[in-house]
């Protein structure tokens, strides 16, 4: 009986969700005009033996009169071969 309500809580949560992002599309080019621009990358150095540094992580979020906007960019730096496995990016919406 338990097991039945918490996956009827599970579903009906990713239900929204799924129909929200149906019909949503990736754009890649220049960020709209409401982006703020990003702050300069720091200085600091990366721990000792990291085989990634993440440089700029920037999520922004728009409300609009059309709807939601998200603008998403990061930039990362390979630093070791170990590191060639931050290429291998799943989305999902």
């Amino acid at each position: 009986m338990i097991r039945r309500v918490i996956a009827a809580c599970a579903l009906s949560a990713l239900g929204p969700a799924v129909a929200f992002g149906a019909g949503n599309d990736v754009r890649y080019g220049e960020p709209p005009a409401w982006v703020v621009a990003a702050p300069s990358p720091t200085a600091t150095a990366p721990p000792p033996g990291a085989p990634v540094r993440v440089e700029h992580q920037d999520v922004q979020i728009h409300a609009g009169p059309n709807g939601e906007e998200v603008y998403t960019a990061w930039r990362m730096r390979i630093l070791k071969p170990e590191g060639l496995a931050v290429g291998n990016v799943a989305l999902a919406w």
